[in-house]
């Protein structure tokens, strides 16, 4: 039995046309975390009271944290239909956005899978700043439909990138990322 076939049977997805908790949220406020191992600088928003906290390594982070509630607008209220103790998984999850949303807003279970490396310990800082480490969990590996060792194919190299590729090039042309221009394939 594979991990995804023990959980199968916990997973909840939400029905359609089912109504989602209204996600009463506030401003972004700037803060900081200093520890004696870490310091950095995080984005707290309220959300029905409850403070959701993002790190802002780059400029992309604070772009990610400022589109939250408009970015992908039916994924909100999605994770927002979670009950507390649901599972959800987060294929691809990047820096853990919508995963740590469905933690701390929904109170589900979260099982977070991320394959590329700044953006796994991103991912990690986030479920940290959060509270978060019983009730995340987080693997630094691609999901695939087979069991394989394969290379990730990178569409750059920062905290909080995407477009990345597992065991084959998908992309059919090069892509821009703001001032940055990735070739189709010149990948990393």
């Amino acid at each position: 039995m594979t991990f995804l076939d023990s959980l199968r049977g916990k997973l909840k997805s939400a029905a359609v046309g089912e109504a989602p908790r209204a996600a009463d949220h506030g401003g972004i406020a700037h803060r900081q975390l200093d520890t004696p191992w870490l310091k950095f600088a995080y984005s707290e928003t309220m959300v029905g009271g409850t403070p959701v906290r993002y790190v802002e390594t780059n400029r992309l982070a604070v772009k990610r944290i400022e589109t939250l509630f408009t970015k992908e607008p039916t994924t909100i209220p999605w994770l927002e239909s979670f009950s507390p103790g649901d599972v959800m998984v987060d294929i691809g999850a990047n820096v853990g956005m919508y995963s740590i949303y469905a933690a701390k807003v929904a109170e589900a279970r979260v099982y977070a899978f991320e394959p590329e490396a700044l953006n796994y310990a991103e991912l990690n800082k986030n479920i940290y700043v959060n509270g978060l480490h019983g009730q995340v969990t987080a693997y630094c590996m691609a999901m695939s439909n087979e069991n394989r060792v394969d290379r990730l194919l990178l569409g750059g190299f920062a905290e909080g990138l995407s477009h990345h590729d597992f065991g084959e090039n998908t992309w059919t042309q090069d892509k821009d990322f703001g001032a940055i221009r990735t070739g189709k394939d010149e990948r990393l």
